[in-house]
């Protein structure tokens, strides 16, 4: 599959492809010791991110939509906008998805030409994606999308950088709550399509 895709994405995704491994040498090992301090903070992180990227019904879910307008900008930058809206998704209680994007990047695998992530990686929520929404939740969020009390809210770049680099008060008395916090979201954002990651 990686010999189908375009010659600039080629170094990039086989760069991902290794330096990915680093988020799970960043992550303190999950162990089943009782002194593990990073155990139970683990599974309670992984049960809150796949609730909130997971709801029941996208109708009626939080949404922060993550705009992308910066087509000729690289992988790098495409992952990084991702990461610090799944951080503020955390921090406001609200599922991340992303809004229509083209990417100057190029594959030939099958994917929504308006929707590039799922070139790459698979969707940031697994439940409610942009075709999910209504005509008119599109026009709420043009009109009041700025708003904190808007149901479909912009992630903006501020809030998620900051979001990504502190973590919850919750878990600030780990022994290294800044790269495990880091680690964990990268390593929730970044999923690389398996019929990508086997090759």
């Amino acid at each position: 599959m990686v010999a189908d895709l375009g010659r600039s994405t080629v170094p990039c995704l086989l760069l991902l492809l290794l330096l990915r491994p680093l988020c799970f040498l960043a992550l303190p090992r999950d162990g089943t010791e009782v002194d593990d301090p990073y155990f139970q903070a683990n599974q309670e992180l992984d049960a809150e991110i796949e609730a909130l990227q997971s709801p029941e019904d996208c109708r009626s879910a939080r949404i922060l939509l993550v705009m992308w307008d910066a087509p000729g900008d690289g992988l790098g930058s495409f992952i990084h906008t991702a990461s610090s809206a799944l951080a503020e998704g955390y921090y406001s209680n609200r599922t991340v998805i992303w809004a229509p994007h083209p990417l100057s990047l190029k594959t030939r695998y099958a994917c929504p030409k308006e929707h590039q992530w799922r070139c790459f990686f698979l969707p940031l929520s697994d439940t409610c994606r942009f075709e999910d929404l209504t005509t008119q939740d599109v026009t709420d969020a043009y009109r009041y999308g700025f708003l904190d009390t808007s149901r479909i809210k912009y992630a903006t770049q501020n809030r998620g950088n900051t979001a990504f680099y502190i973590p919850p008060p919750k878990y600030r008395h780990l022994p290294d709550p800044r790269r495990w916090w880091a680690a964990k979201i990268l390593n929730r954002t970044v999923r690389v399509r398996p019929e990508l990651a086997r090759h």
